[in-house]
């Protein structure tokens, strides 16, 4: 039957292109050309090209403005996977040349403990859960709900790795709720913006080679002038 359904799908590209929804955590590859497709992340390593980057769809979260302060405050609360094929490498693009990027459960471990060893002058607030709390069978669902927003109303900055697919539901519940989320880079790409703007006006990239310290210090400093802080924050609530 899917064979069938494949061969009619190539037969129908050829005269006429196919926008096709490929959504999912997986994404599996889409062998038929002259197609476009709608995606919310890429893998590592893979071409971007004939591809459009959508937000992934989440809820809204309720936005509560802070006030600029001498130290920053960064949060995670979330699952780190247990140790497994599964979690080690993604799928379908398991990557020998991108093992780290390639992998939920070494991105999340690396980056928790990078936040861990941060600088004395910046403060953090991790909460590490043994599963994933968004499960409609978490029996702690809104328990767990109401301390995620809580978090989010203390914290400046939110921690933003990976999830099985190369992006993650609370980059944009972060920014719903005006934070700056910290996206670890694994080249999952966003969506574009206008020419006018731009992401690195309202979030921080970090790779996790470099000194997350310095590069959230710099980022923090630069928003104490006026209101620039508040700015950020308005605009990225957007």
């Amino acid at each position: 039957k899917d064979h069938f359904y494949l061969d009619e799908l190539k037969e129908i590209s050829k005269v006429i292109p196919l926008v096709i929804f490929n959504t999912g955590d997986i994404s599996p590859p889409v062998n038929l050309n002259n197609t476009i497709q709608i995606r919310t992340f890429l893998h590592p390593g893979e071409n971007s090209k004939w591809k459009i980057l959508i937000p992934y769809p989440t809820k809204r979260r309720i936005f509560k403005l802070r006030d600029w302060r001498p130290v920053p405050k960064v949060g995670f609360m979330g699952q780190i996977p247990k140790f497994s094929l599964g979690s080690l490498i993604s799928s379908p693009f398991p990557s020998i040349r991108h093992p780290i990027k390639s992998s939920v459960y070494l991105s999340r471990v690396l980056a928790i403990s990078k936040l861990k060893k941060i600088d004395a002058k910046i403060e953090s607030d991790i909460v590490v859960r043994d599963s994933f709390s968004a499960f409609h069978k978490n029996s702690n669902l809104e328990k767990h709900t109401t301390e995620f927003q809580q978090q989010l109303n203390e914290c400046d900055y939110i921690l933003c790795p990976r999830g099985f697919g190369n992006t993650s539901i609370r980059f944009y519940e972060s920014i719903s709720a005006g934070r700056t989320p910290i996206l670890i880079d694994t080249n999952g790409g966003l969506p574009e913006l206008s020419q006018e703007n731009s992401w690195d006006k309202h979030i921080l990239r970090l790779n996790l080679g470099e000194d997350w310290s310095k590069q959230i210090l710099r980022d923090w400093e630069s928003l104490s002038p006026g209101d620039c802080y508040v700015k950020r924050y308005i605009v990225t609530g957007k």
